[in-house]
């Protein structure tokens, strides 16, 4: 269980990462 909720969370930083470089990439190209 303690194995599953490591990689739920890890994915969701993830996630929040590919967000930010989005954002990021937005606001250089826009």
């Amino acid at each position: 269980m303690e194995y599953i909720y490591s990689n739920v969370l890890h994915l969701g930083l993830c996630c929040i990462a590919c967000v930010k470089i989005l954002q990021l990439i937005f606001f250089f190209f826009c």
